[in-house]
């Protein structure tokens, strides 16, 4: 199961595996990153007028294994994601609470901060 969360940077997905001790633990699988400020900025207009950018698309197929789940984090992303990807996923998903424990993840441990200054993003 992936996980799609919109950056600053970019597109990243995570993908959730169980540790040795049955814990769940979120890890950076793949990721985008803008080629410019205007990608961006057309990238961020696109989502939040509920349609999915070109390289958004683009960045799933190439990104992921067909049958795969998806979960994103907007249920007019998920819509859109269906209407153009539906048969590429076996399921889109929108589940919060996921979210919720992804956003806390990443702020406890820095993890996209650690990735970006990696690639010299930030």
């Amino acid at each position: 199961m992936l996980f799609l969360l919109e950056t600053p940077a970019g597109y990243a997905l995570f993908k959730k595996k169980l540790t040795e001790d049955g814990v769940g633990e979120f890890g950076l699988y793949s990721f985008y990153e803008y080629s410019s400020k205007i990608e961006a900025y057309k990238s961020i207009e696109s989502l939040k007028n509920k349609k999915l950018p070109k390289t958004l698309k683009q960045f799933l197929k190439n990104s992921s294994k067909q049958e795969q789940s998806l979960v994103v984090g907007c249920i007019g992303l998920k819509k859109e994601l269906i209407r153009k990807l539906g048969p590429f996923f076996k399921k889109i998903l929108t589940k919060k609470k996921v979210f919720r424990d992804l956003h806390q993840k990443i702020d406890k441990t820095n993890l996209l901060k650690i990735f970006f200054e990696k690639k010299k993003i930030l």
